[in-house]
């Protein structure tokens, strides 16, 4: 009919987004292995990119899993020679996490751009700005929601 109103059915957008989810999550792994990294092990290392030293407690955080879930993968990437963890200045109990100088974030930045280009093929730069227009509006709205609560 003209000029009536559609709703937004907000439980098949939760649910658009927990598939596109799982799929980007799939579909990303299959990509990243050939940077011998698992998914936990890339976005801890995407996260600390530009980062001076962060805690595991402030890592987890970023990432809303327990600290002590980010052991095995810290491990890991420090095995790996991805990252390195080095004392605090004020306090010795405490470890801070950081990219190793010498690691080379081009292969996965050269994959990212292809992966990105890959899902995004046939969408129009019109529809891709409206989808990351409105994907900001709903994070920001999760982050507002989740300092309040």
């Amino acid at each position: 009919m003209p000029g009536k109103q559609h709703s937004i059915n907000t439980e098949s957008l939760v649910s658009l987004i927990s598939r596109l989810n799982r799929l980007f999550n799939h579909a990303l792994e299959a990509s990243i292995a050939t940077l011998d990294l698992s998914i936990q092990e890339f976005r801890i290392t995407g996260l600390l990119i530009g980062e001076t030293g962060i805690s595991q407690k402030q890592l987890a955080q970023k990432l809303s899993v327990k600290p002590s879930t980010l052991s095995v993968a810290l491990d890991r990437l420090e095995a790996k020679g991805v990252i390195h963890r080095v004392t605090h200045s004020s306090d010795q109990r405490i470890k801070l996490l950081q990219l190793n100088s010498d690691f080379d974030l081009r292969p996965a930045q050269q994959l990212l751009e292809n992966f990105e280009q890959q899902i995004t093929q046939g969408i129009s730069k019109t529809d891709l700005t409206t989808t990351v227009n409105v994907l900001v509006k709903i994070s920001q709205s999760l982050q507002s929601e989740r300092r309040s609560s």
